[in-house]
């Protein structure tokens, strides 16, 4: 019965107004578009596309409802930012392959790491933690 009356009134729970949050839709479908351009589907499973879609969904949602949206956001992108700023260098491609980053030309850096990234990713601890 509440239901109905519900319906008739136009009224939504919280919950059902989340999920119509323009924000929040348009996020996820630009990660879903995002997501499928990738390497990502050929390289996980569905138990990790499953686990990966909830964490964009949650850290989405977190920020669409937070009571400070635009700060959220900000803040998540600084947070993620840095976080995966540690990565940037595992990243950059060996010579003669074109370097956007430009770091290559730092001493020390040689874009040697990006050819290696598996065995990286098996044995460094920070990495292996990143991933799940």
């Amino acid at each position: 019965m509440l239901a109905w009356i519900k319906k008739i009134l136009g009224l939504q729970s919280a919950v059902e107004k989340r999920r119509d949050n323009p924000v929040l839709k348009a996020a996820i479908a630009k990660s879903a578009d995002v997501y499928e351009r990738t390497t990502l589907p050929s390289l996980l499973d569905s138990a990790a596309i499953d686990a990966l879609s909830r964490w964009v969904y949650l850290e989405t949602n977190g920020v669409c409802n937070a009571p400070e949206p635009l700060e959220a956001c900000r803040l998540k992108m600084a947070e993620t930012m840095l976080r995966y700023a540690l990565y940037q260098v595992l990243m950059i491609p060996a010579a003669p392959a074109e370097d956007d980053s430009g770091l290559r030309d730092l001493p020390g850096i040689t874009g040697e790491l990006s050819g290696h990234l598996r065995k990286l990713a098996m044995r460094n601890v920070d990495l292996v933690a990143d991933t799940h």
